[in-house]
This record gives C-alpha cells, structure tokens and sequence, in this order.
C-alpha cells in the first residue's frame, strides 16, 4: 500500500513527466551525432482554419516549413524541419542549421533546437501534465491522503476451484484466504 499527500502527488507526477519527457531526447542527445546543415527551401502552406462563424482565421494565416540538407559520407539527406508560424524566427533558404542525426540512419534527423529537438511532438503531454495538476489540486484536498493498494493475487493452492464457486459459502472461503494473504492469519 503507498500513501500520498496531495504535495507528494503533485511532485511525483511532475517527476513522471520529467523523466518520460527527457529519456528519449537524452538518449539522442548522448548517442546521436551532430552536424552542420544547409536549409535548402521553406515550404510556405497557407491555413484553411476557420473559426466558428466560417470567417477565415486571423491567428496563423501561414505555417513555415524548412527543408534541410545535409551531407553523412559523401550521401545528401533531407528532410522536413519543425513547422513555425512565425515568418521572422523562421531559419530561411542558405541558412545554416544545426542537426542531429542518426548515425545508423542519418534520415532520422531533425533540427537541433529548442523547438526542432526538445520539444517535438510535446504539446499534448503538457497539456495532458496540466490536466493532472489541475485534477490532483482542485479534487484532492491539502490534508488528504491518498492510498493505493494494490491487490495480490489469490493463491491457488488456499481456494478449490469447483463449479459451484458462485456460492456463498466459497465466496467466504475466498474471501478469507484472501485476507490471510495480504494480513496474515487471525488472531484468535
């Protein structure tokens, strides 16, 4: 049985994410390798996004995508950088980038920033991290304890299965082997 306090609920979670979120980009970080590449073109894709009243939306009326190139033993990769919405931070054609790679398949790269690399595909995992905060703080109160218990499995040699194991008198046998399991015997 683990009990937890809304605090230590909080900073487990928070840990969890933590050490999900950064185990696969740090294990790229320690076992992929770095190199320097070109952006060969920006893709510009104009958005069809509309808001409810069907007027076309204001807000990202293009998104940027960045090709990039570069060279791994004399062999060109390329490949499609993160997209920006954003014109001005937006890395443009001849531009150089960094890249990791790799380096048992160099067409697994992408950009080595803070948008192309760390956070990546994580924006629903934040939203999902708030969504558990917001539960643990506004459903659990600050005294609260909360406990799991995990239950262990039944032994089988304590229980006979038969094929009336439905009735009453097996359930109270299952029950008390149960009990005497996760408890210990009775004291009588």
């Amino acid at each position: 049985m683990i009990t937890f306090t809304r605090r230590s609920l909080l900073l487990s979670t928070i840990g969890l994410f933590v050490l999900v979120h950064f185990v696969r980009p740090m294990t790229e970080y320690f076992f992929y390798s770095v190199t320097e590449g070109i952006i060969s073109e920006v893709v510009t894709v104009e958005s069809h996004y509309r808001e409810r009243n069907w007027r076309p939306s204001n807000h990202y009326p293009e998104s940027y995508h960045p090709h990039a190139e570069f060279v791994v033993d004399n062999k060109l990769y390329r490949f499609v950088g993160p997209t920006y919405y954003d014109y001005q931070t937006c890395p443009l054609a001849g531009d150089r980038v960094k890249i990791i790679y790799n380096p048992n398949n160099p067409s697994d790269a992408q950009f080595y920033n803070l948008s192309g690399f760390w956070f990546k595909g994580y924006l629903w995992k934040i939203m999902l991290l708030i969504a558990c905060i917001v539960f643990i703080v506004s459903w659990i109160k600050k005294d609260q304890k909360v406990m799991l218990r995990f239950r262990p499995k039944l032994n089988e040699k304590m229980v006979e299965t038969t094929p009336s194991a439905e009735d009453a008198k097996m359930k109270k046998i299952r029950n008390w082997a149960l009990h005497n399991q996760m408890f210990g015997k009775r004291r009588r």
